[in-house]
């Protein structure tokens, strides 16, 4: 969820490459799972999603004229 969070900005697309292309495994898929969650980024995380939400509803109240 941390990584997810931190990647949201920006904006990517994910390519499924198949291992007999590849070889090599990707080094994220294997550290992520040894560093824990801790407290303090489950907080992060959800204070920038409600702070992104506040957001998102402040600017679909805002009055559109063309």
């Amino acid at each position: 969820m941390r990584w997810a969070t931190m990647l949201i900005g920006y904006d990517f697309d994910i390519e499924y490459i198949k291992t007999d292309s590849f070889g090599q495994a990707d080094g994220l898929s294997r550290l992520i799972q040894r560093h824990p969650l801790t407290q303090e980024d489950c907080v992060i995380a959800s204070v920038e999603v409600d702070v992104k939400q506040v957001f998102a509803d402040a600017v679909r109240r805002l009055p559109v004229k063309a």
